[in-house]
């Protein structure tokens, strides 16, 4: 009685939340950049706008997934359940990552919420570099290829920059290194291993002190916040690159849910505090969504996609290779049927069908279609019918226990520990 008791209670809270008022839970936002970048810094300052003044009636937490210029969290995000409450933040890099080869996917993977805020960019030295204009620098890319590390992930809207320059100053040719988010490229310069990249006019504005130094704007006219530092058109360089902060859904997220999101996000730039912190930034408060954010992206991902990129080193599929072979190894276990003289019969067995239906459980989750709670379920079911056959069988038991250890999962990582579920 205890069992089904409990059963029942833990599926109860597992599937709360799918109905009622929106949010019925935190909503997590995946920045796909460690700490103190300039995207992590920007969300932050969202996030203390909507907390300070109570705009969604749930926490509204930030989690960092960095790694691989973006595509970690953003792939995070791509599988998250449709429901609103797990949403990303990430700049044009969502763009340039499809047209790079570092995603298969893009803006059309996700339902886009809003476009909140344009930071200009800067092409920075450190301040102890030799190089005092954007010329100077691809004038020694050009003179010595390959001698000019250039601080950007592959794909990422850094390598498109330095691709962009690349291409209007002929013969020019820099050593893309893979640095991070903008505090990991500003370290790595400062501790002599990079010597130029691309950082936010928000992200200069923190690092200027610690030693870095800009030597061009990529945009039409001069910064009114630094208005000696010399545009790339007035080095006779044509670039013009910026960067625009978008907020992106799942794909299948109601459009009620999209529009509440998005309804926040516009009452919290228009709050006293986040736009005082803007204007200290120097970040553009734009503010897009619905048709017309539709447009704007399809006209930046045009402007990406006419770019050329270098060829990236294509990896294989390390854990969908990893599952497999647990599947062949498990299936041949069982198939067999051997055993070691010193093992007995029913041990092996047991082995084998841990084996397969491990096997068969990591592919499941791995592959994004099959929810955590169902999934487990099933797999607790079929591994413990495995583990009861020639002895006592208590089914019923079983699919308590299997249903109950499923739904409790579920609501201690995603309601208590807010922790992402495949």
């Amino acid at each position: 009685m205890f069992l089904r008791w409990f059963s029942l209670v833990a599926l109860t809270l597992a599937f709360h939340g799918r109905a009622g008022t929106f949010p019925t839970k935190p909503v997590k936002v995946i920045v796909p950049f460690s700490p103190g970048g300039g995207s992590d810094t920007f969300v932050r300052i969202l996030q203390s706008g909507i907390q300070a003044n109570q705009l969604l009636g749930q926490p509204f937490t930030v989690i960092n997934v960095p790694g691989a210029g973006g595509t970690i969290g953003s792939r995070r995000a791509k599988g998250a359940f449709p429901d609103g409450h797990t949403i990303l933040n990430l700049h044009d890099g969502i763009l340039s990552a499809k047209h790079s080869g570092q995603a298969l996917y893009g803006a059309e993977a996700f339902e886009p919420i809003a476009a909140t805020g344009r930071s200009g960019t800067l092409i920075c030295v450190s301040d102890e570099a030799p190089y005092q204009t954007l010329a100077e620098v691809l004038a020694a890319a050009r003179k010595n290829p390959g001698s000019v590390s250039f601080g950007a992930n592959f794909g990422a809207t850094s390598y498109f920059a330095g691709r962009m320059l690349e291409q209007v100053y002929e013969g020019a040719e820099f050593n893309f290194v893979p640095a991070g988010g903008g505090a990991k490229r500003f370290a790595a310069m400062k501790g002599g291993h990079l010597d130029v990249s691309t950082f936010t006019v928000s992200e200069y504005v923190g690092f200027q002190a610690g030693g870095l130094r800009a030597v061009a704007l990529l945009g039409a006219e001069r910064h009114p916040a630094f208005p000696e530092v010399m545009t790339a058109r007035e080095q006779g360089i044509d670039v013009d690159w910026d960067l625009i902060q978008y907020w992106w859904a799942p794909k299948g997220t109601p459009p009620e849910r999209i529009a509440r999101l998005a309804a926040v996000l516009r009452e919290a730039m228009a709050t006293p505090e986040v736009a005082a912190k803007f204007k200290e930034l120097y970040v553009d408060p734009l503010f897009v969504t619905g048709p017309e954010l539709t447009r704007l992206i399809g006209e930046r991902d045009a402007k990406v996609a006419r770019l050329s990129v270098r060829q990236a080193i294509e990896l294989p599929d390390f854990p969908m290779m990893i599952g497999m072979l647990l599947v062949v190894v498990g299936g041949v276990a069982a198939w067999r049927g051997g055993r070691p003289a010193a093992m007995e019969a029913g041990t092996l067995k047991a082995l084998a069908g841990l084996g397969l239906s491990l096997g068969v459980y990591v592919l499941a989750l791995q592959s994004g279609r099959v929810a955590y709670v169902f999934a487990t379920m099933v797999f607790m079911f079929a591994l413990g019918a495995w583990l009861m056959r020639g002895g006592q069988r208590r089914w019923s038991a079983l699919a308590v226990t299997a249903c109950g250890v499923s739904g409790l999962c579920q609501v201690v990582f995603t309601r208590w520990l807010i922790v992402d579920l495949p």
